[in-house]
């Protein structure tokens, strides 16, 4: 079978940097087309995307991408290894994607594989738990139970793409290695770089630019330009943080320990933490500066507060149970050929086939509706905020260049 690269992305925007990853992708693999699997209006950090989800598909395919599946919220606002567990189940169900590619500060599988294999281990999870008992984060106790192994300090582990890369890997042997892993160097700025390094900017330094209507150019390609002032024009974008900060205090604060202890992520008497933090905040900066510690860190609150505002449950199987298509560029529709007849899991091309899902798809796609219409609040343009876009908005579909 000719290869086919796979990308877990948010592009929550695209940037040089994206578009680098994207192109010594088809080089290494002699000019393989590329499925993305995005996130959709949610991140894994634990915020609304900057803007709607099409639109950054579409930025996808004009910087290289061919296919745009979209990850549901429920997987894109989660853990690094739910995060990179669903991504990976998604383009291995697809039939079609031989290769899974990933940014990584290392630029090398070995060291990354190296540690992978060493946290697959039976008996990593007691040693990872031992150094929890210190207050460390999850991610930080694996690293210092990995030196402990090792014998040496292993500082690449602090790399926030490794640390994703390292989850890939985890994912792809948890799943019986579907795809072949390879990597490229990250290029330019650091993950969030407060300085662009000319041409290369962080997502977080675009982000907080283009929130504030400030110039970004020779940092943000063309074409996702112009797709930015095709979405700002018609006031969608850029999108409003301050929209849903009260509403989802105030959701939180009718929240008790036992409901936050039904939340993905809440573990080891958390729920007591965050009931109390939301009782005492006044504003959502104060609930995440009250709850984040050490061992909870500040993406981690987010994440949690993010899913019990949205209502966001896992559906019965532990990865999405559907392949949604965002958008598809000339190379992307003979994938989309092929896939209707490769793909294990049903392919949603318009909305109207959800219709047709069991009710773990159909509970799944109905948090996704809920999202959708929530993040249309914080569009800039009173009339842009009505809800109901989800079964409205079908992809992008380009059949030529």
């Amino acid at each position: 079978m000719d290869p086919v690269a796979g990308v877990i992305a948010e592009y929550n925007p695209f940037h040089y940097g994206h578009a680098h990853h994207l192109a010594r992708t088809r080089e290494v693999l002699a000019g393989a087309p590329v499925v993305c699997v995005m996130s959709g209006h949610i991140t894994q950090r634990g915020q609304f995307a900057l803007c709607e989800k099409h639109a950054r598909a579409r930025m996808a395919l004009a910087g290289g991408a061919d296919l745009v599946l979209e990850l549901p919220a429920v997987f894109a606002c989660a853990s690094a290894e739910r995060f990179a567990r669903a991504g990976v189940s998604l383009l291995a169900a697809t039939g079609v994607v031989t290769h899974l590619s990933f940014g990584s500060e290392a630029g090398a599988l070995a060291p990354l594989r190296e540690a992978a294999d060493a946290m697959a281990d039976a008996d990593f999870p007691a040693q990872v738990k031992g150094q929890l008992r210190h207050g460390l984060s999850y991610a930080a106790a694996c690293q210092r139970a990995y030196e402990a192994r090792l014998g040496r300090p292993a500082p690449f582990l602090r790399a926030p793409n490794n640390i994703l890369g390292l989850a890939y890997l985890k994912a792809l042997h948890a799943l019986g290695d579907p795809l072949v892993p390879l990597t490229v160097p990250r290029l330019g700025a650091d993950h969030d770089d407060p300085q662009p390094r000319a041409p290369f900017a962080s997502a977080s330094f675009l982000r907080r630019r283009l929130s504030e209507g400030l110039p970004v150019a020779g940092l943000f390609p063309p074409d996702a330009q112009a797709v930015w002032d095709t979405e700002r024009a018609a006031g969608r974008a850029p999108m409003r943080e301050a929209a849903w900060a009260d509403m989802c205090l105030s959701h939180l604060r009718r929240l008790g320990a036992a409901d936050f202890a039904r939340l993905p992520d809440v573990t080891e008497g958390l729920e007591f933490r965050l009931a109390a933090a939301a009782r005492r905040s006044a504003t959502m900066e104060d609930f995440y500066r009250l709850a984040a510690t050490r061992r909870y860190t500040l993406a981690r609150v987010r994440r949690i507060a993010l899913c019990a505002f949205l209502g966001l449950t896992p559906p019965g199987p532990d990865t999405p149970p559907y392949l949604r298509v965002l958008a598809a560029g000339p190379g992307g529709l003979p994938l989309l050929r092929r896939m209707k007849q490769t793909a294990s899991r049903p392919l949603l091309v318009k909305p109207a086939f959800a219709r047709r899902l069991g009710p773990d798809a159909a509970h799944c796609f109905a948090q996704e509706v809920r999202v959708t219409d929530l993040f249309a609040l914080g569009f800039p343009l009173p009339a842009r905020r009505a809800g109901g876009s989800e079964w409205t908005t079908g992809p992008a579909i380009f059949s030529t260049v």
